[in-house]
């Protein structure tokens, strides 16, 4: 492949990579509106689907602080998605914990593209999997990378301390 080939092909993976992500983000969107969640009750409840975790787990995952993630789980917990219990072997200790309605619902929304998603895998071969993983995986390491810097940068016109 030459240089103006590859070129071509890279844009065109940079286009399709911001389509998809446009793609997550409606459909992200789409089921906050649905169901009434904000994206960190989403994230939080794709966290707590996945397995329990603590109050301090949570906000550090998501990046909040623990002010917000007191009033996140309360949010939830009022709508029967999330359960705090003790931790038997240290009672201080709160488990956070998604409910069989938590669960349902993730089921609900998540089953159907899943499936479809896993109809589409099909059509790829074991290289091509192995490749798009590849991608997503060194594109996660730096989005990670880029969002700590941003974070530590200064906004544009803000003024030095």
């Amino acid at each position: 492949m030459n240089g103006l080939q590859k070129t071509g092909v890279m844009s065109r993976v940079e286009a399709a990579f911001r389509a998809w992500q446009d793609a997550c983000a409606a459909y992200e969107e789409a089921i906050g509106g649905r169901f009434g969640l904000s994206s960190s009750d989403r994230r939080c409840l794709v966290m707590l689907v996945e397995r329990s975790a603590t109050a301090s787990e949570v906000a550090r995952r998501l990046r909040l602080t623990p002010a917000a993630v007191t009033a996140l789980v309360d949010r939830l917990e009022r709508r029967g998605f999330v359960r705090r219990t003790r931790d038997p072997d240290d009672r201080r200790k709160l488990t956070l914990e998604a409910t069989d309605k938590a669960r349902e619902l993730a089921s609900a929304v998540r089953e159907p593209l899943s499936r479809a998603e896993q109809d589409l895998l099909e059509d790829f071969s074991l290289t091509e999997l192995w490749s798009v993983i590849r991608f997503l995986d060194a594109s996660t390491q730096l989005r990670e990378m880029f969002a700590v810097a941003l974070k530590r940068e200064p906004a544009p016109g803000a003024k030095s301390p």
